[in-house]
C-alpha cells in the first residue's frame, strides 16, 4: 500500500494532468465544433450541459456521503460493511441512471421554452436525449469509480478517463470534419462512456476481491444513520450547487439567445477549465483529508488546512491576474475579434472564479470531514439569493451576461464566505476562526487592488494585431510579475518557507 503522502500527490498530479489535457484538447474541438456547426449549436451544447446539471439533482449528493461512510471501514478493513454499503450504492445509481432517463425525455418536450423565441436549432429534442443518455448510463457504474476514490486510488479512475478522453476527441473531430454531424457527436460520446466505465468495473473487481457485493449482510445500524443524515444534508447543497452553478447559460439563453451563450461558452470553457484543473486536484485530496479527519489530532489538521489555504492563494492570483491580462488577446488569436465580450465582462467573470475559488479550501475540507448536514439550509439560500438577484438584473436592466454573473457574486458574499468557515471550524477543525478570517481579507485586498490596478491601466484590452510570439512573451512577463509579487507579500508567512523549505530538500534529493 502507497503512504498517504504518495497516494495525494500521485491523485493530485494525475488529476492536474489530465485536467490540463482535457482543457487544451477541448479548446481545439470547441474551435472545429463552432467552425463546422456555428454559434447557435455551440450555445445549444452548453445550455444541455446546463439542463442536464439539473437532471442530476436525483443522485441528491448519494456518492459524497457513501464515500465519505466507507473512510472508517476501509481503515479498518471491515469488509462487511464496505461490501454492505456498495451494495447500497449499486442499487441507489441504476435507479437514478433510469430516473434521469426518464426525466430528460420528459424535459426534451419543454426545450422551447428555454430557448429566446426564433434562436432554436433543428432537432433539439432527439440531440438533447442522446445528450442525457450519456449521463444516465454513467450513473449505472459510479459506484465502481467511487469505491477507488475511497481507497485514495483516484490515479487510476483519472488515467483511465485521459486515455478514453484522447480517443473520443479524436473521433469527434474526424466525424466534425468529414460528416459536420452533431448526432455522431453525441454518439461517440455515449460508446466512450460505456467502455471507459466497463474498464473501471474490471479494474475495480480484479483490485478488491475481497469485496464481495454481500446482499445478506445489513449495514450496521450506528452508520446507516450517520448516512442519511450525511444525504439529507447532500440533498440541499447539491439543490443548491445546480441552482448557482447551472442557471447562467439558461438565463442567457431565455432572455439573450443561444448565439450569446456560444460566445459566453467560450470564455466559460477557458475559465471552468482553469477552475477544473485546481478542482480536481483538490478533489484527489479529499479522501487523504478525510483519512487525515479519522487519524489524526485536531491541531495537525488545522496546519494541514492553512497550508492546503496558502496553496489555493497562489493560485488564485497566479491564474485571476494571467487570465485578466490575457483571455481577450486569446480568444482574439483562437476565434477572432468577433467573438470578444466587453472587457467589463471579463472583468466580472474572472473576479467570480476568483470568489469562487477563494472558497475551494473550506469546500474541500467540508466534503473530506462530511459536514454536509450542518451545512444543509446554506446552500438553499445562496441558490435563492443567486438565482433571484440575476433574474432581476437581467430582466429589469441593461447589463445583460453581467447581471447573471453578479448574481453568483452576492450570493457568494453575503452567504457562502462566512457561512461555510463557520461551520468547518465550529464542527469540523474546532478552531477559532478569526486567523482565517484575518488571512482571507489580507488576501482579498490584495487581489482588488491588483485587479483593479490591471483593469484601469488598459492591461486587459483586446488586441486586434495580437501574435503568438507576442501572446507568449506576455504570458512568461504577467507569470514572472504575479509569482514574484506574491511571495514578497507573503514573506513573513509560515506556509511559504514550509512550501520552500520542501522544494530545496526535494531539488537536493
Amino acid at each position: 500500500m502507497k503512504s498517504r503522502i504518495q497516494s495525494s500527490v500521485l491523485n493530485a498530479t494525475s488529476s492536474v494532468v489530465f485536467q490540463i489535457v482535457q482543457l487544451l484538447l477541448r479548446f481545439v474541438i470547441q474551435n472545429i465544433f463552432i467552425m463546422t456547426l456555428g454559434k447557435s449549436v455551440a450555445g445549444a451544447n452548453g445550455l444541455f450541459s446546463n439542463l442536464l446539471t439539473f437532471l442530476s439533482f436525483t443522485d441528491l449528493g448519494i456518492g459524497s456521503a457513501i464515500i465519505f461512510a466507507l473512510y472508517k471501514p476501509i481503515s479498518e478493513n471491515n469488509y462487511n460493511v464496505i461490501s454492505s454499503l456498495m451494495n447500497m450504492f449499486k442499487k441507489l445509481y441504476i435507479f437514478i441512471g433510469i430516473l434521469i432517463t426518464f426525466l430528460g425525455i420528459v424535459l426534451s418536450f419543454f426545450l422551447p421554452f428555454f430557448v429566446k423565441s426564433g434562436t432554436e436549432i433543428p432537432h433539439m429534442q432527439m440531440l438533447f436525449i442522446l445528450f442525457v443518455l450519456n449521463t444516465s448510463i454513467g450513473y449505472l457504474f459510479s459506484y465502481k469509480q467511487s469505491l477507488l476514490i475511497a481507497y485514495q486510488l483516484s490515479y487510476v479512475v483519472i488515467l483511465n478517463n485521459l486515455l478514453f478522453f484522447v480517443i473520443q476527441t479524436v473521433l469527434q473531430i474526424i466525424v466534425l470534419k468529414f460528416l459536420g454531424s452533431y448526432i455522431g457527436f453525441l454518439i461517440i460520446q455515449i460508446i466512450i462512456t460505456i467502455l471507459f466505465n466497463a474498464i473501471i468495473t474490471i479494474i475495480a473487481d480484479s483490485k478488491f476481491k475481497e469485496i464481495k457485493i454481500n446482499k445478506s449482510k445489513k449495514i450496521p445500524e450506528k452508520i446507516l444513520i450517520d448516512l442519511k443524515k450525511n444525504i439529507l444534508g447532500t440533498i440541499a447543497s447539491k439543490i443548491g450547487f445546480i441552482f448557482v452553478f447551472s442557471t447562467d447559460n439558461i438565463l442567457i439563453s431565455k432572455f439573450l439567445g443561444l448565439s450569446i451563450v456560444g460566445i459566453y461558452s467560450n470564455y466559460a470553457l477557458l475559465i471552468n477549465g482553469i477552475n477544473s484543473v485546481i478542482n480536481q486536484g483538490a478533489t484527489a485530496l479529499v479522501a487523504t483529508f478525510g483519512n487525515l479527519g479519522v487519524s489524526s489530532d485536531e491541531q495537525r489538521s488545522v496546519d494541514v488546512f492553512y497550508k492546503f489555504q496558502y496553496l489555493i492563494f497562489s493560485l488564485i492570483f497566479f491564474t485571476s491576474i494571467n487570465t485578466l491580462v490575457l483571455i481577450q488577446k486569446f480568444i482574439v488569436l483562437w476565434l477572432g475579434i468577433s467573438y470578444t465580450l466587453p472587457n467589463v465582462t471579463v472583468f466580472v467573470i474572472v473576479i467570480n472564479f476568483a470568489i469562487n475559488l477563494l472558497r475551494l479550501p473550506t469546500l474541500t475540507f467540508i466534503n473530506a470531514y462530511g459536514l454536509y448536514y450542518p451545512i444543509r439550509y446554506k446552500s438553499l439560500i445562496e441558490a435563492s439569493v443567486n438565482f433571484f438577484v440575476g433574474l432581476a438584473l437581467i430582466k429589469f436592466t441593461t447589463l445583460g451576461v453581467n447581471a447573471v454573473l453578479i448574481g453568483t457574486i452576492v450570493s457568494n458574499i453575503t452567504v457562502n464566505l462566512w457561512w461555510e468557515p463557520k461551520v468547518l471550524f465550529q464542527h469540523g477543525l474546532r478552531s477559532p476562526l478569526i486567523k482565517y478570517h484575518i488571512r482571507t481579507l489580507m488576501f482579498t485586498f490584495v487581489m482588488i487592488i491588483t485587479c483593479g490596478l490591471i483593469y484601469f491601466c488598459g492591461l486587459m484590452n483586446v488586441d486586434s494585431s495580437i501574435s503568438i510570439f507576442k501572446f507568449i512573451i506576455l504570458l512568461v512577463i504577467t507569470s514572472i510579475v504575479s509569482i514574484l509579487i506574491f511571495m514578497i507579500i507573503n514573506l513573513r508567512s509560515i506556509e511559504q518557507k514550509y512550501y520552500l523549505n520542501f522544494l530545496k530538500s526535494a531539488f537536493k534529493n
